[in-house]
């Protein structure tokens, strides 16, 4: 039957050279292609493919030439021919981005990604595939995306990340148990018990592989060779050499029916070597030479190297050393030559990467000559447009100018008027606060006093003695009232002392159990001050110990006044809360625009620190009249 295809490919491939065919007859063509592939004759089927995608590319049939090249990748990477594969399937990428194709955009990543895992290039195979997952997250694309997964775990696989490979695994797994997707179960229950059985947990490996096989026998599925041959690695660890032979015997048969030479050849190395392993030297070396055989007419040396090491040493353990000399050299030979391979790619990915780079700085200094040229006109354009803006600028300097400095000027003047205006208020205030403690403590003062003397003498009448008592009381109130107002209003411990002792009368009289404690400290002399100096201090005191009762929560409160070199220095700390100074300025309490105001008439300086949780600072800095 096989036969026959092949000719009947080459029959209507021959009719190519007798017309030029259109794409509806391409098309049908395709369709004979296609039937060889799926009856898996792909020596007749790429045949056939390839003439099709020659006549498609002349004739720019895009759509047609996707279809071809993404065949021809498929029955290339199944006859183990990465480069090729590699090679359409890019060309397969090309188009179907030109043409927005998403799914054979995909299914191209893919492809690139499983060739190069095939090549053990992983690095780039993972970034193939990471691609065509970010691609098929914006479709839902749940069947390429099993595919995705499935290939992304083998990867890890093979560089021996078992974890990670378990997980895309186990991930492919629920999407193939979702959709019921029986094919690509099996396909996950093989590669995991490949995973198991590297991580030496045999009997879960074996488990999970004949899961695979049952799958594939219920559903009358293909089944793949590597599943058995994964159950038979497992066996043979686990020294079950007969189980083990059994399914190597059973991968070995799928190889055959298509024949794959690579395939055919891994598994007759793997039973050359389990007949060793049971001291059976001459069917070991029957495997091991048509492992051999296989590898070599395909050209695939890492499977050649492991056989023909096997047979060296087979022979030196039938003592047969002539033959065991001839296969050891020809390994040595085989390694040298996949060394020498090595190195050369290594060196052609150097030269590329060296040419590339070299392309690349050719470009940069390109970029950067054109970039240099746009920057000198740039500038030549900003330099007119400065000398413009110059000359613009300094006529309207020159007609605005008298006109601000004008207008500065009376801003000034208006200042200073309000400063003394205020300053004029403020002495008027404390001068009228002054007379008015001063009257009240001189003049009503005395006369409360004359009263309570008086009536002190008084003999009240019998059984009014407790309200002459309560009468004498009310005086003594009235007395302390008045003398607490008077106080407020001017501290006459202030007039008569100074200033510190007025700040300690202030504090003790504050103080109380659930008041903060506050802690004074000076070295200030009586005469270093003047009294509208010491009276602005005194409320600025006052103030700020009635914010901080207020507002800060705090415990502690540090009060130090000092004179240095002509400078009297008010320092006011607390331990509160804090706040944002940035605030300050628009809060619209008045105690703060006091505080501010008296600092503004001394003349003098103010500095406020504060953080959240970390208390306010308060520095005051005058000049001593």
């Amino acid at each position: 039957m096989k036969t026959k295809c092949l000719i009947l490919s080459i029959m209507l491939s021959s009719l190519f050279s007798f017309a030029q065919k259109d794409e509806e007859k391409l098309e049908e063509l395709l369709i004979i292609a296609d039937s060889l592939y799926n009856i898996e004759n792909f020596e007749a089927s790429k045949h056939l493919y390839l003439k099709i995608d020659s006549l498609a590319a002349k004739k720019d049939y895009l759509d047609l030439l996707i279809k071809t090249k993404k065949k021809i990748s498929i029955i290339f990477n199944h006859l183990g021919n990465p480069d090729n594969s590699i090679a359409y399937a890019k060309e397969c990428l090309k188009i179907a981005a030109k043409i927005k194709d998403l799914d054979n955009q995909i299914f191209a990543l893919m492809y690139l990604g499983e060739n190069y895992s095939n090549k053990f290039e992983f690095d780039i195979a993972i970034e193939y595939l990471e691609k065509a997952l970010q691609l098929l997250d914006s479709n839902n694309n749940k069947p390429q995306l099993i595919h995705t997964k499935i290939s992304i775990g083998s990867i890890h696989a093979r560089n021996n990340n078992l974890d990670i490979a378990k997980q895309f695994f186990y991930e492919a797994l629920d999407l193939a148990e979702e959709l019921k997707d029986y094919r690509n179960q099996s396909v996950i229950y093989g590669n995991l018990a490949h995973c198991y059985d590297e991580s030496n947990d045999y009997r879960k490996a074996i488990e999970l592989g004949k899961k695979a096989v049952q799958i594939c026998k219920n559903n009358n599925l293909k089944l793949r060779f590597y599943v058995p041959a994964n159950i038979a690695s497992s066996y043979e660890n686990l020294k079950k050499y007969d189980s083990a032979m059994y399914y190597y015997q059973k991968s070995y048969t799928i190889t055959l029916n298509p024949k794959n030479l690579i395939n055919t050849a891994r598994v007759s190395y793997r039973i050359g070597r389990l007949h060793t392993l049971q001291k059976q030297y001459k069917p070991g070396i029957k495997f091991y030479l048509e492992s051999y055989a296989l590898a070599d007419s395909i050209k695939h040396d890492q499977v050649a190297s492991l056989a023909i090491e096997g047979l060296s040493k087979t022979y030196q353990k039938i003592n047969d050393y002539e033959n065991s000399l001839l296969y050891l050299q020809k390994f040595l030979t085989l390694k040298s030559r996949i060394d020498q391979k090595s190195t050369e790619k290594k060196l052609e990915e150097f030269q590329i990467k060296y040419e590339t780079k070299q392309k690349e700085e050719r470009i940069a200094t390109l970029a950067k000559e054109n970039n240099l040229k746009a920057t000198i006109i740039e500038q030549e354009k900003k330099q007119k447009y400065f000398l413009w803006s110059i000359f613009i600028s300094t006529i309207i300097l020159v007609s605005i100018v008298p006109w601000i400095w004008q207008r500065m000027k009376k801003k000034r003047l208006l200042a200073k008027q309000e400063n003394l205006r205020f300053k004029a208020v403020i002495e008027a205030e404390q001068k009228e606060r002054k007379r008015i403690a001063q009257d009240l403590h001189d003049s009503l003062g005395q006369s409360i006093s004359v009263i309570k003397k008086r009536v002190s003498i008084l003999q009240p009448a019998s059984g009014d003695e407790s309200k002459h008592k309560a009468l004498i009381q009310q005086l003594d109130n009235t007395y302390d009232e008045l003398r607490d107002i008077s106080h407020n209003i001017m501290p006459n411990t202030l007039i008569m002392l100074g200033l510190v002792p007025a700040v300690r009368e202030l504090i003790s009289e504050i103080s109380t159990e659930d008041s903060p404690k506050i802690e004074l400290d000076s070295d200030i002399e009586p005469k270093k001050l003047n009294e509208d100096q010491a009276i602005a201090l005194y409320r600025i005191i006052q103030e700020a110990i009635a914010n901080i009762l207020k507002h800060a929560k705090a415990t502690l409160v540090n009060i130090r006044l000092e004179n240095k070199n002509g400078t009297t220095s008010l320092y006011i700390k607390d331990n509160g809360k804090g706040m944002d100074i940035s605030k300050i300025n628009n809060n619209s309490g008045m105690g703060w625009k006091n505080i501010y105001s008296r600092v503004a008439l001394l003349p003098g300086k103010i500095n406020i620190q504060s953080q959240p949780d970390h208390g306010t600072s308060i520095t005051i800095h005058l000049k001593n009249k």
